[in-house]
């Protein structure tokens, strides 16, 4: 536990990737081999869409993004961090 409260019980990391969603204005991205999120990317770059309220993200760069997800709570919630980056 950290001074938060917060328990980290696994660690993992994907290789993902990153492609264009149904409409122009849609990314989807699959960070594992089960998890895929499409997210709405606004005219200003902003992205929208997710799949809770609790759960965050942004562009960093024309090629770098910071996605957070988060499900739950209650003592039980389960986090995603995505880091991204084109190769």
């Amino acid at each position: 536990m950290n001074d938060t409260g917060s328990y980290y019980h696994h660690v993992y990391t994907y290789e993902g990737e990153a492609f264009r969603g149904d409409l122009d204005s849609q990314i989807a991205i699959k960070y594992t081999s089960e998890d895929t999120v499409t997210l709405s990317i606004g005219e200003n770059g902003a992205l929208s869409g997710f799949p809770t309220n609790q759960s965050s993200g942004q562009f960093l760069s024309y090629d770098s993004l910071n996605l957070y997800f988060r499900w739950g709570g209650q003592g039980g919630a389960t986090t995603h961090k995505v880091e991204g980056s084109k190769k």
